[in-house]
């Protein structure tokens, strides 16, 4: 299904409910980049919506690797399991389904980390944060701490940035390519803080 045609479900008019369950998430576990700041929250045990307040819809993939979210790569991403229930629906794309914009249970998310974004893993059978933590070792928790720092400091450095009048910037810093980061930060004066 087209975006456009998508939309009518949501707001309750198009395909019947019984075909939208048939083709929805169902069982599956789907997987979103939240950005920098989304990420943050759930750190923090503060996210509450998996897209921006104001977006009605977010965008899900059935991969952890997928080439909207670059920056997962850096960061890691959310899988939201299968105890979430939410309703997505294929968006057309191959991979890529979308679904209302709604709270979900913070035990429904579990962090994937980037040494893990191409490792296959049963996601399908995994329906708890508990059960999905019990697919990694002990190194998990220190790799957890430090994509949190790393986070951090990308969002002081992106906060630099902004504070320093550079509002022309990609709103995906990270996605840039190292040295074109250093060669904004360089011409705006800012040392480094996650860039190398």
């Amino acid at each position: 299904m087209y975006r456009d045609e998508i939309q009518p479900w949501f707001d309750g008019v198009g395909v019947t409910s019984q075909i939208a369950r048939a083709q929805s998430m169902g069982s599956r576990t789907l997987f979103r980049y939240p950005g920098p700041c989304g990420l943050r929250d759930y750190f923090i045990g503060r996210l509450t919506l998996l897209g921006a307040p104001e977006s009605r819809l977010v965008w899900l993939s059935d991969s952890p690797l997928h080439p909207e979210a670059r920056s997962a790569a850096h960061f890691g991403t959310l899988a939201i399991l299968r105890s979430a229930g939410l309703e997505a629906e294929p968006d057309g794309e191959p991979g890529v389904f979308v679904a209302r914009n709604l709270p979900v249970p913070c035990s429904a998310l579990f962090w994937v980390p980037p040494s893990a974004l191409a490792r296959p893993l049963p996601w399908d059978g995994v329906a708890t944060d508990v059960e999905a933590r019990a697919l990694f070792g002990p190194e998990w928790d220190g790799e957890r701490r430090a994509t949190r720092e790393s986070l951090d400091r990308h969002l002081e450095e992106r906060l630099a940035l902004e504070e320093a009048g550079a509002g022309d910037l990609p709103a995906r810093w990270g996605d840039l390519p190292e040295a074109k980061r250093r060669e904004v930060l360089l011409r705006f004066g800012i040392a480094p803080r996650w860039t190398r």
